[in-house]
């Protein structure tokens, strides 16, 4: 089974809300402190991440606003 390992609480979230559920969750091995959750990757999922990283995380919102547009949509016009 491939395992998708999402370090980011708020991508967690994001998928959760989005209905996938992290199968098991467990400390950082870099740094213990904070939790990485494990997600079993199916092509759903990496589709809800893509879509996450490239338009709706609060980085890619950012970037739309500065920009007027994301890099992809600039480059194809």
């Amino acid at each position: 089974m491939d395992v998708f390992i999402c370090t980011k609480f708020r991508l967690c979230k994001y998928l959760m809300d989005r209905g996938f559920i992290p199968y098991a969750g467990k400390p950082d091995k870099f740094n213990p402190q904070y939790r990485v959750y494990l997600f079993k990757e199916i092509p759903e999922l990496t589709k809800a991440v893509s879509q996450y990283i490239h338009t709706d995380s609060w980085t890619a919102r950012k970037q739309h606003h500065i920009t007027g547009g994301f890099v992809n949509e600039r480059e194809n016009s």
